[in-house]
């Protein structure tokens, strides 16, 4: 009975502790459009918001950002969108995005932002699932490749394109010839395109009906202009107050563990309590525009979401760039804030490795006794007396790499490397791990006190998480970040999100005696790569071991650049298969034989078609022992050998697809349809 009461009572002390932490969560009450007053107090008539185009910054203030804005959500209402309908976002991560998202929530709508990687199946797939009334476009050239697609979709009304007016014209005056039957111009810049006939079953299994689908095209200007028209004075004042904090803001689409991506369903104040709770716990940085955050992850994710709206909220500058420039506007802007996934991290140590071995002589020797130095610091320990030496007189140039003037590196969306967070840290890098997911609107852990830090850990949760590690190890959350569910999928919610209103998140660790949360593995049949993207492992492996000649197949991706693949073929099968190709040859030489692995390469391939560029099976390795009785997981630990070597870059072994059927030209090359490959940027 002792025993009983003393567990009743600490199920009470939790719960008391719960309900104290929420009373310190920041933003209940409030909905995102009201960020924007923020940024007008803060930064006031002074541009602080830049994006990079025509080779050349271009400068925002919060006035105008608001405006804008509010000029947008009065113009969608004109076109007759309506509060909670659905609206698309297919666009670069910089100010215009911004104004898009921000136009749209202000207007009630709910936003459905899509990465700019994915497949053009895929975005016809979320634009029917997600029902979207109208879709926002970067330009003409994204939209020449999905326009042929649109027919499938009935609720679709308003094409919005963010180029000029003047575009349009020519677009609606040469439709005919680069589009053909599917394409027919109307007046008033509408068009009417009908169903692809081989696109029935592929992109709307529902309904394989030919719908001729009419629809409105409009430059965003010429929706503002309309806006324009019917703006007041306390516009912007009616339509937040019409906004509720409980409302749906966003669904951000995400790998599921089908070839379909899922739908994740968040609130106004979902976000908006994060952000806040997070940037108002987080010290060392001013609430101000002395700092400057150079933004390069896209939007169309909520890690740069939540980070952007943070910065909005506490008066930062903030520079919209992207992966190609980033190296050299790192330089330029010199930023005192940086998010990335582990990806840069590795490609930067990587540069810093191949200068140090061109050096000579006596330089090349005291860079090696700095990297020796370097790989034995563990994070959150002091430093050495040699080891501060070595910082300033070897590794100073690191930082400079980064622009010079961080004050805090925040890496994220992905597990970060222990070897290498320990000598970034020893180097001078001011590293900050965190942890979070889309379901939980972003942050749930990161590293807030330096003495708890450790190259191992992703920091401890943020006020308002209760954090709490299953019996099988797997990490579950209850906050007011958590995700309402999945969107039109009440089975796969109700996986995720059980009674007690806990995320179950799919991710294995436990909680270190600093309460620092500590990620072992993944539960999940999908995962992150170091660059951030989700890959689902089990249509991977689940296509794969259709085929006869594969008996087991397992994707490796959890932290790496790239997704690989372990292949145990079906012994039997592949020698009947070495027969029919008259090859006599034993099993272990037949898993190196050049035709065979063009073979394998094809059923590679196959399974990669339909999936986005960043998910696919880059190298494979054949191996003929399959021990059944293990899992996955014992199974990647057995081989990890072989799995270091595909991921070696002077691997020979590691099977490079690009080249693999030039070795036998009599394999039938595979070939994925237009539609199901990622759309061109």
């Amino acid at each position: 009975m002792r025993i009983k009461n003393l567990i009743i009572e600490g199920e009470r002390a939790k719960k008391r502790l719960f309900k104290a932490n929420m009373k310190q969560v920041q933003g209940f009450g409030r909905v995102l459009p009201s960020l924007l007053i923020d940024a007008v107090n803060n930064h006031r008539d002074t541009p602080r918001f830049y994006h990079w185009k025509a080779s050349k910054w271009e400068g925002f203030t919060a006035k105008q950002l608001q405006q804008s804005s509010l000029e947008l959500a009065l113009g969608l209402q004109c076109l007759g969108l309506k509060p909670k309908d659905n609206i698309a976002l297919l666009l670069p991560s910089n100010v215009d995005f911004v104004v898009a998202d921000f136009g749209t929530l202000l207007a009630g709508l709910v936003n459905v932002a899509i990465d700019l990687t994915q497949t053009i199946e895929n975005i016809i797939y979320i634009l029917n699932h997600c029902e979207a009334k109208a879709l926002i476009v970067e330009n003409l050239s994204l939209l020449d490749q999905i326009l042929p697609y649109l027919g499938t979709l009935t609720q679709l009304q308003w094409l919005i394109i963010t180029e000029n007016e003047e575009n349009l014209e020519l677009r609606t005056q040469n439709a005919e010839n680069n589009l053909g039957t599917n394409f027919t111009p109307l007046q008033n810049h509408s068009v009417c395109l009908k169903i692809p006939t081989f696109l029935g079953e592929t992109i709307n299994p529902v309904s394989k009906v030919a719908i001729p689908q009419c629809l409105q095209l409009m430059s965003l200007s010429q929706v503002q202009l309309k806006g324009r028209q019917h703006l007041t004075t306390d516009s912007f004042e009616q339509l937040l107050n019409q906004l509720k904090p409980e409302n749906l803001a966003t669904i951000i689409y995400i790998a599921g563990d089908n070839r379909q991506p899922n739908g994740v369903m968040l609130t106004h104040e979902n976000i908006i309590t994060n952000v806040l709770t997070s940037f108002d716990s987080f010290s060392g940085i001013a609430k101000d525009s002395s700092e400057i955050a150079l933004s390069f992850l896209p939007l169309t994710h909520i890690f740069a979401r939540s980070f952007f709206y943070g910065h909005l909220y506490s008066g930062h500058q903030v520079y919209f760039s992207n992966a190609n420039h980033l190296m050299r506007h790192l330089q330029i802007v010199k930023p005192t804030i940086l998010i990335t996934v582990p990806l840069l991290l590795e490609k930067i140590y990587q540069k810093i490795v191949q200068k140090g071995e061109k050096l000579k002589t006596w330089r090349k020797w005291i860079f090696t006794s700095g990297m020796c130095l370097a790989s034995k610091y563990r994070i959150g320990k002091k430093a050495t007396l040699p080891l501060k030496v070595m910082t300033q007189r070897i590794f100073a140039p690191v930082l400079s790499l980064f622009g010079g003037h961080l004050k805090v590196l925040i890496t994220g969306g992905a597990g970060l490397n222990p070897s290498l967070g320990n000598i970034l840290t020893a180097m001078g890098i001011p590293l900050v791990q965190g942890y979070g997911l889309t379901e939980t609107s972003g942050v749930v852990t990161y590293t807030q006190d330096k003495s708890d830090n450790c190259a191992q850990t992703v920091g401890q949760p943020i006020i308002g998480v209760d954090l709490k590690i299953a019996e099988d190890g797997e990490v579950l959350i209850k906050s007011p970040f958590t995700t309402q569910g999945y969107y039109h999928d009440f089975s796969l919610t109700n996986e995720i999100l059980d009674k007690q209103g806990c995320l179950h998140t799919g991710d294995l660790g436990f909680v270190t005696a600093n309460n620092t949360l500590q990620l072992t593995g993944v539960k999940k049949a999908h995962f992150k790569l170091s660059t951030g993207k989700y890959v689902s492992a089990l249509p991977l492996e689940t296509q794969l071991q259709t085929n006869s000649l594969i008996k087991r197949a397992i994707a490796i991706a959890p932290n790496y650049k790239f997704c690989s693949m372990l292949i145990f073929p079906d012994r039997e099968n592949l020698l009947k298969e070495a027969q029919k190709m008259a090859l006599n040859l034993t099993v272990e030489e037949l898993l190196q034989n050049s035709c065979l692995l063009a073979l394998y390469q094809t059923l590679i391939d196959e399974t990669n078609c339909h999936l986005p560029y960043w998910s696919h099976v880059r190298k494979f390795k054949l191996i003929d022992y399959c021990p059944e009785q293990l899992s996955d997981g014992e199974i990647i630990k057995l081989f990890h050998r072989e799995i270091d070597d595909i991921y070696q870059k002077s691997s020979k072994k590691a099977i490079n697809s690009s080249q693999t059927y030039l070795t036998c030209p009599t394999v039938e090359v595979y070939s994925c349809p237009a539609y199901a490959e990622s759309i061109k940027v």
